[in-house]
């Protein structure tokens, strides 16, 4: 072999191989590219890849051997990664939802993932100064605490009317969480609701974000990536997407007004967040779910 000769037989025998999820709709049968690099990538790295003539971003799902057929190179990297637990629910959605997964992936991701954003400014909420008396916990609100703290189910139902005191649990429950270095994330059905529902939680916590579709995809993908660089623990509150935040460790999911059907996806990829809510609360270990409302349904009670 000559100079180049041999570089090429270098470059071949030292490639690596990986099951790439591309991010978005696309064509074919199968959900899992296969791409070759030369640098040695992690699960859940966030890169560019050829597809057809386009480019289009994905994420690496697996390492695999040298396939049988010829395999185009993975582009580019990025800076960002996509956790385990948050693969693994995407692909647990695709299973269970039969969807493909490069949909589910755009659905769990923010758009423009691979851009270069500026670091996020600290997000600017109402800080409330509250009299504790105001708020010292009822008999009532004691023994639900205590009955969920010791359970070993993974769902609970608060049952109560509206001004019951609901609120008043998930603040206790959610600042036991912050203590223990776990996050919490706090659904609401509708984006109207996160303002009042943030500044509540503002006074146990500086750590606290409001997600909703009303965000630009550069404040979204900044956002995402200050959580998920973050060693610090979370009050994420938000609609049903906030449950694809990239916390590390999860302590609790709040789903308030859980009855209303704002919480069904009726669009690709269709799925019932109570229902991606357990499982997510299943991958981190000892996590609780809440579901409150006034009108539960027979359903909440087996989830």
């Amino acid at each position: 072999f000559n100079g180049s000769n041999q570089a090429c037989l270098y470059i071949l025998e030292g490639m690596q191989f990986y099951e790439v999820s591309p991010i978005g709709v696309i064509g074919g049968r199968q959900d899992l590219l296969t791409y070759s690099s030369v640098d040695a990538l992690s699960i859940g790295e966030v890169v560019i890849i050829p597809y057809g003539s386009r480019k289009k971003n994905g994420v690496i799902i697996a390492e695999v051997k040298k396939p049988k057929f010829r395999t185009k190179m993975i582009e580019k990297t990025t800076d960002d990664i996509v956790s385990s637990n948050l693969l693994s629910l995407a692909r647990w959605m695709s299973d269970y939802y039969v969807t493909r997964l490069s949909v589910v992936m755009q659905a769990i991701l923010p758009s423009g993932i691979a851009t270069k954003r500026r670091a996020a400014a600290a997000p600017d909420l109402p800080l409330i100064h509250r009299d504790d008396s105001v708020h010292k916990l009822t008999s009532e609100q004691t023994a639900a605490i205590t009955e969920i703290e010791k359970s070993n189910h993974i769902t609970h139902v608060l049952h109560g009317i509206t001004g019951s005191g609901k609120t008043r649990i998930y603040q206790e429950l959610a600042r036991k969480q912050l203590n223990e270095n776990k996050s919490v994330i706090v659904l609401v059905p509708e984006i109207a609701l996160t303002p009042q529902l943030s500044a509540e939680f503002q006074s146990l916590h500086k750590n606290v974000l409001v997600l909703h579709s009303k965000l630009t995809p550069a404040q979204r993908h900044i956002h995402w990536r200050t959580i998920n660089e973050s060693t610090e623990p979370w009050i994420i509150v938000g609609p049903r997407s906030a449950l694809f935040s990239p916390l590390k460790e999860i302590g609790l999911i709040v789903i308030d007004e859980c009855h209303e059907p704002s919480y069904q996806q009726d669009s690709q990829p269709k799925y019932s967040a109570l229902r991606v809510a357990h499982k997510l609360a299943q991958l981190h270990a000892g996590a609780k779910l809440l579901l409150a409302s006034a009108t539960p349904s027979i359903a909440d009670y087996y989830y």
